[in-house]
């Protein structure tokens, strides 16, 4: 009994010494452990010093530099754009596709008109052709006439010539597609034949260059003018037309129609 006494008395003094050694080396392995993180802190912080520096310190003359450079371009580009704007010429609004554009025709001349219809359609008359007084014979005199007034301009010749050159060239090449009526077809086929090489200009009197100014404006509103060139066209034909309204007893006659042969008729029909 004494000796089992003794064993369990040094079994547990021997448990109590390891549990001493135990607690000591886990006491002692904490510390280490602080020691480490405390020495891994310290190394850490002086690590990141000089980034924070550099952070602190780089960017200010980054964006020193970047606002210089922005400074320049700024200059370099505004001195572009005002050297742009004044070799640039300024732009004019220009018309918009369609848009109506009316010549305005004297009331004489509607009345003209409406008696050219007449003879045509309902008494189917002709034209005598050549004429007694053509096309061409019409905007030389109106050439002649403006060339004599004291009041114009050297420009406003040039633009008299640009628009009787621009009549003379326009009615020789709508006059077989525009501006005849059913009847005056054959006849048309006719003069093509026996006058190879002639303009039309020299054949044809003024009242199919009057049919010509009634189409004119649908003619101008399907064209791509600027307001500039535009506006002045339709001065000189406004012009023109002014003249023509004055010296219509000279250029429009009724002895100017004749009347068809049967055989025309045969061959209109």
């Amino acid at each position: 009994i004494v000796e089992t006494t003794r064993s369990r008395s040094n079994s547990d003094a021997s448990i109590h010494s390891v549990k001493s050694n135990v607690s000591s080396s886990s006491t002692k392995s904490k510390t280490a452990q602080k020691t480490s993180q405390s020495k891994k802190a310290a190394a850490a912080a002086n690590a990141a010093t000089p980034e924070v520096t550099a952070s602190t310190t780089t960017p200010h003359h980054t964006a020193v530099n970047s606002k210089s450079k922005k400074t320049k371009a700024g200059a370099k580009n505004g001195g572009n754009q005002q050297l742009q704007n004044l070799t640039e010429k300024p732009k004019v609004p220009r018309r918009m596709f369609g848009d109506n554009i009316e010549l305005a025709l004297p009331d004489n001349l509607k009345a003209i008109l409406v008696d050219d219809y007449d003879y045509m359609v309902r008494q189917r008359k002709l034209t005598a052709i050549p004429a007694r007084y053509n096309v061409e014979d019409l905007l030389q005199a109106y050439r002649r006439a403006t060339q004599g007034s004291r009041t114009t301009s050297q420009d406003s010749l040039a633009n008299v010539d640009e628009i009787c050159r621009g009549m003379r060239d326009y009615f020789n090449s709508a006059l077989g597609c525009q501006l005849l009526y059913k009847f005056e077809r054959c006849q048309y086929a006719d003069l093509l034949g026996s006058n190879p090489g002639i303009s039309m200009s020299k054949l044809y009197g003024p009242i199919h260059l009057l049919r010509l100014i009634t189409k004119l404006g649908p003619m101008l509103s399907a064209t791509d003018m600027d307001p500039t060139s535009l506006n002045t066209l339709i001065l000189e034909v406004s012009k023109f037309i002014q003249y023509v309204s004055k010296h219509r007893n000279t250029l429009f006659q009724s002895d100017d129609y004749g009347t068809a042969s049967p055989e025309y008729h045969r061959r209109a029909l």
